[in-house]
């Protein structure tokens, strides 16, 4: 049995004695005296308030209270006492008054029905409340939350992007709170601003980043205090920033420049700038490669720089005659060094063969008047010239070197501790490998893919006799020109060796992370090489190589001149080309 619960003073166990405060009494009809508690119901923990009313007997006429003090008790549920107090007689004249009583009901005490009861006036007064179960604690109020959108995306470098962080609470927007943006990672990373919600919760930071790669934005708000600390909610999101690739730049040597890409009816369509003889003879054509592809591959903006005879110095420094010209360096055409072109999406390029020296090789291999037993060519001035031009080329190729080079003609040569330019004719240049041309040629065009094309074989594997590779008639006589075919075996070696050399490049150029890989021609051209006329079978009745061809009428032998359309691939060569690299983009 538990033992009364007994107030001291004016607080006891679980119930508080308010004390004394003014009311006007309830205007009601009350036949006898009695408490009234509001509320008359409750959870436990509540306040209830309360006082003694007694009907005045005269309608209409206010209740009065008791004029005796009245003595009260509270008993819970059980009929245990829990408080007990008293209420002072009321003194209503002249101005009524009722002295009123407040307590709280809360844990321990059980729920129920809580009766109180005293005296006033010689009658009974009693009434009662109920505690009912306990209120649950009201919720936590909900956390303010973040959110930034969109959460990823992309758009060109120097375009601005919009973000837009929205701060609420259960859906509700959170106005006039500052919004801290910062960029923590990626190529703009330092970048932020402060910015405050509107009405609807929003702050919109317009982000603008001019280089490409991947940038973090970061949104940040403080709403709430705990603990007389902020509470920082937070956002992330992703931004791409790339390029449109709108451009495309052709360089390389005559079989990117489309050299003797001569159609069916014989035309080359060359670029009339590009064919002015002794000024720039560059011969680029309408039916080269690059020209071909470069409507198909959507790219709207195209740089052909492609020059018949162009070895690698071309690509690099300013040289100036055959294989140049007034082009100036190829490499410049992407942007000047030092420089980057964000927006070219493709570069192709042929390179090697001039500096392997490949039209010289064949200009002493290659014999005049087949006819005649005594060749204008030994078959050992044609080995050793060509082996000599071919270690030298492959040799600067692979490690790079210092050269001196001939302005008249375009020939190179090795310098041999240091280069002599008392010649106004010569230039000396340095050239880095070839890996490291294409290095620069990623570093001018870092979001371009690299297509660097092979070169075919001239002719075909199955000649296994001489080959007449041009003829003319001069006086009514025919003269042929033809190659042996230990020239021909030699010749197809080289070209092997040649690409071998430029895919080891493209290799140790593509381990440094960039989109660089070669064409190889080599399978598709089997049996469309150089035609031996009158030998169709054991080369190609559908050449897509020129053979030697002559420039103009000849009078006599000895004015014959070879064209440079001479061992180029004609128009079809130059579609199959085409067709490769298209497969390799």
């Amino acid at each position: 049995m538990r033992r009364p619960r007994i107030i001291a003073g004016s607080f006891f166990a679980g119930i508080v004695l308010a004390g004394i405060m003014a009311a006007q009494p309830s205007q009601g009809v009350i036949a006898l005296p009695s408490f009234v508690v509001v509320p008359p119901s409750a959870p436990l923990g509540s306040t209830f308030t309360g006082d003694v009313q007694y009907y005045s007997g005269v309608p209409n006429q206010p209740n009065r209270g008791c004029s005796n003090d009245v003595d009260y008790i509270v008993s819970d549920p059980d009929g245990l006492l829990v408080a007990q107090g008293t209420i002072p007689r009321n003194i209503y004249q002249p101005v009524l008054q009722t002295f009123t009583f407040r307590f709280v009901v809360g844990s321990p005490n059980p729920i129920g029905i809580y009766r109180i009861e005293g005296v006033c006036d010689g009658f009974r007064a009693s009434g009662q409340f109920e505690v009912t179960t306990a209120a649950p604690p009201p919720p936590p109020p909900q956390p303010a939350v973040i959110t930034l959108t969109p959460p990823e995306g992309t758009a060109p470098a120097g375009s601005t992007q919009t973000l837009t962080a929205a701060v609420s609470r259960a859906g509700a927007p959170i106005a006039n709170v500052g919004v801290r943006f910062d960029v923590v990672a990626g190529p703009c990373a330092g970048a932020s601003a402060q910015l405050p919600t509107d009405l609807n919760g929003r702050a919109v930071y317009p982000f603008v980043c001019s280089a490409t790669g991947i940038s973090t934005v970061s949104a940040q708000a403080a709403v709430d205090i705990v603990n007389g600390q902020p509470v920082v909610i937070s956002d992330r999101a992703v931004r791409g920033w790339t390029v449109p690739l709108t451009r495309y730049v052709g360089l390389g040597d005559s079989y990117s420049s489309g050299e003797g890409a001569i159609d069916a009816s014989g035309n080359a369509s060359l670029d009339q700038d590009t064919d002015l003889d002794g000024a720039n003879e560059c011969h680029r054509s309408e039916n080269a490669y690059a020209k071909r592809i470069t409507g198909d591959l959507g790219y709207p903006q195209f740089t052909f720089r492609a020059c018949s005879g162009a070895i690698a110095a071309d690509m690099i420094g300013v040289i100036g005659g055959p294989g140049q010209w007034n082009d100036g360096a190829q490499l410049d055409a992407i942007a000047p060094a030092g420089g980057s072109s964000l927006n070219t999406g493709l570069v192709t390029l042929s390179i090697g063969g001039n500096d392997l020296g490949f039209a010289d090789s064949l200009g002493s291999c290659v014999t005049g008047f087949g006819v005649n037993p005594a060749p204008f060519h030994s078959d050992s001035g044609c080995l050793k010239t060509t082996q000599r031009l071919a270690t030298q080329g492959l040799q600067l190729m692979v490690v790079g070197g210092v050269i001196r080079i001939d302005r008249r003609d375009g020939s190179w040569e090795v310098c041999q501790g240091q280069c002599k330019t008392d010649n106004k004719n010569f230039v000396v240049k340095s050239v880095p490998r070839l890996a490291n041309i294409f290095a620069e040629i990623h570093d001018r065009a870092p979001n371009a893919k690299i297509r660097v094309l092979l070169y075919p074989h001239l002719f075909s594997n199955s000649i296994g006799r001489d080959c007449i590779v041009g003829q003319f008639v001069a006086r009514a006589v025919t003269h042929s020109y033809v190659i042996h075919p230990d020239a021909i075996s030699l010749f197809n070696s080289l070209t092997d060796q040649l690409d071998n050399m430029i895919m080891g490049q493209v290799r140790i150029a593509r381990n440094t992370g960039m989109d660089i890989d070669w064409a190889d021609p080599r399978p598709v051209y089997e049996g469309h090489g150089i035609r031996c006329i009158g030998n169709e079978a054991e080369s190609s009745s559908t050449p897509w190589i020129n053979g030697l061809t002559i420039d103009g009428t000849v009078l006599t032998p000895v004015s014959a001149k070879p064209s440079p359309f001479s061992f180029h691939p004609n128009a079809i060569g130059q579609q199959q080309f085409a067709t490769l690299i298209r497969s390799k983009i």
